[in-house]
């Protein structure tokens, strides 16, 4: 698309306007690198999970992700094998799982008209049991999906 055609859409004034319902800085980041969606399935796959979301909330669903800062560090040093984490890094860790797992069984309620937002979460556990034996990563399913080679399955629900 050419710099005319998002002028006329007032692209750069709807990505500000999406930025500020963001809850969380990774979200307002995640607006800031917003580009144009190229492929029609992916477009028609996130219109779906967008009109579920506002469905959903419009029947008094809801979720939220907030008052936390961006995990990339904490889930940096987690991939480092003997590296510590800081008690309130663990604690902001556990927050994020937590809101995770909330909004997983929000959605898991409504899975049945929520298919395509089921399916970015339906991988999540059900709860988080936390035993740290030799690692976290082996012991919270929800901390490894986020630092592991799985796909960042909760990137559209935390936005």
């Amino acid at each position: 698309m050419d710099q005319q055609a998002f002028t006329t859409l007032e692209y750069q004034q709807l990505k500000s306007l999406i930025r500020r319902a963001a809850q969380t800085e990774a979200g307002k980041a995640s607006c800031d690198e917003l580009t144009p969606i190229s492929q029609p399935s992916e477009l028609q796959r996130a219109l779906a999970a967008l009109g579920e979301c506002v469905a959903l909330r419009n029947r008094g669903v809801a979720w939220s992700f907030s008052e936390f800062a961006d995990p990339a560090e904490p889930l940096g040093l987690l991939r480092v094998e003997g590296a510590a984490l800081e008690p309130a890094a663990l604690l902001q860790l556990a927050r994020i799982c937590e809101q995770a797992l909330s909004a997983r069984a929000a959605i898991l309620n409504e899975r049945e008209s929520a298919a395509t937002l089921w399916q970015l979460v339906a991988g999540l556990p059900r709860d988080l049991i936390v035993s740290w034996p030799e690692s976290p990563t082996r012991s919270c399913p929800v901390v490894n999906s986020m630092i592991g080679p799985a796909p960042n399955s909760l990137a559209f629900v935390m936005k």
